[in-house]
């Protein structure tokens, strides 16, 4: 679903990065409607059918399914079993209000360019050849050079959800 993609803050974040000297140059492309179909929707449905047969406890069982289902499935753990992250998390939609401005229409476009030589610029094309447009999207008074959003921890279970059958 682009909704879940194609919005503000993962735009301001492709900017942020731009921005802190992450990337000299991002690009990025979304697929139009009724074309999305593509190679990890056939591997999630490969997970998805195995799963459904499978008895699964925690997440290492669930890791194992995901291994089992095909060879190209691999899995990734992105917190451990007593809900330490491996992998932190960060409030980037938190970080990122009052600091951007909205994309008009975003979502009628498909490709989105940003560059180091226009900082809190984003380019944007409906159609791969249509003529490109430019948004500045960072505000003027903002906050975002050299900063970081502050890390989403993870609350873990209630006793009462841990011992739900």
């Amino acid at each position: 679903c682009s909704g879940q993609n194609k919005n503000r803050h993962v735009m301001a974040y492709l900017m942020w990065r731009v921005l802190n000297g992450l990337h000299e140059n991002i690009k990025i492309s979304f697929l139009i409607v009724g074309h999305t179909k593509f190679s990890p929707d056939w591997c999630f449905g490969l997970f998805k059918q195995l799963y459904r047969r499978t008895k699964v406890d925690s997440l290492a069982d669930i890791a194992a399914v995901v291994d089992k289902s095909a060879k190209v499935n691999v899995p990734q753990l992105v917190g451990d079993q007593s809900g330490e992250p491996v992998v932190p998390v960060f409030n980037w939609a938190e970080y990122f209000d009052g600091e951007v401005h909205t994309i008009p229409g975003i979502k009628k476009y498909h490709h989105f360019s940003f560059s180091e030589d226009h900082q809190g610029t984003v380019y944007i094309k409906p159609t791969h050849s249509s003529t490109e447009k430019h948004v500045t999207i960072l505000k003027e008074d903002h906050n975002l050079i050299g900063t970081f959003p502050a890390p989403i921890v993870p609350e873990g279970l209630s006793e009462e959800r841990q011992w739900y059958q």
